[in-house]
């Protein structure tokens, strides 16, 4: 048997597993903070790593709770083998990412380019060596003929960011944080993604108890409009949700004159 602890935990404020990319390396600049426990002189250990462009971070799946033979990957539409993809459901949830290190200070390290939610547990930290760890003629298997993801650049419309402000003034709500990773990488419908493709072309997605509807152009995401996902009769209190919102619903319907 084996028996691990954490080190340190990943703070970014992003505490579901869709605002976060599914890769590293797919969105440029994406930021986070890993801070390691005092009182086991870590920062001893953290010297010399200051220089260093990347880090394989070694990591607990802690979100992950049932392990599967065969599941959907984020690319493809078919069932993959468990250990020909890089699901967090596995036997023992462990994952690697190559991140990218902008600076060490203290018990800190300052990250970018990752795909770890806030609340990771940390296990180890390596440097990564590109003469050891790069192999850029390897085959890539079942993905050889899979179109690599490009990060789509969100734009909005005057009446999206004016609701979009209201909502983080008024109760406190980013809604942005929780649509952007998603809908920079995979704007389209695809299996549990809850976003639909409209009549007349555009796209809905459904957060939480709100919903966003867009538009997809050549390498753009236009976000045009947020609405509420109740239904009348929560707003009107003739039902009850099990969310406790629906008091900012009412508010914002009544703001924006909404139906």
């Amino acid at each position: 048997m084996f028996e691990f602890f954490p080190i340190a935990y990943v703070r970014n404020g992003r505490q579901e597993l869709y605002q976060v990319p599914f890769q590293t390396g797919l969105i440029e600049g994406f930021q986070a903070v890993i801070e390691f426990n005092e009182g086991e002189n870590y920062q001893e250990a953290l010297k010399d790593l200051e220089g260093m462009e990347r880090v394989w971070v070694v990591f607990a799946f802690h979100k992950a709770k049932n392990w599967k033979h065969k599941i959907f990957p984020p690319r493809g539409s078919q069932k993959r083998g468990l250990f020909a993809t890089r699901s967090p459901h596995r036997p023992n949830p462990i994952g690697i990412s190559a991140v990218k290190l902008v600076k060490v200070d203290g018990l800190k390290l300052y990250i970018e380019d990752h795909d770890l939610v806030d609340g990771t547990p940390i296990l180890d930290i390596k440097p990564y060596l590109p003469y050891v760890d790069s192999f850029p003629d390897a085959s890539y298997g079942w993905l050889e003929n899979q179109e690599i993801p490009k990060a789509y650049e969100l734009t909005q419309t005057e009446e999206f960011t004016k609701k979009l402000q209201w909502l983080k003034e008024i109760g406190g709500l980013d809604l942005i944080s929780l649509i952007d990773v998603n809908l920079k990488l995979h704007p389209f419908p695809r299996q549990g993604n809850r976003i639909e493709q409209m009549s007349d072309g555009s796209y809905l997605i459904a957060i939480k108890t709100w919903r966003i509807s867009y538009q997809v152009k050549e390498g753009e995401v236009v976000l045009e409009n947020i609405f509420s996902g109740y239904e009348k009769e929560y707003i009107e209190g003739k039902k009850e949700s099990k969310w406790d919102d629906v008091p900012l619903h009412r508010d914002f319907l009544k703001a924006f004159s909404q139906d």
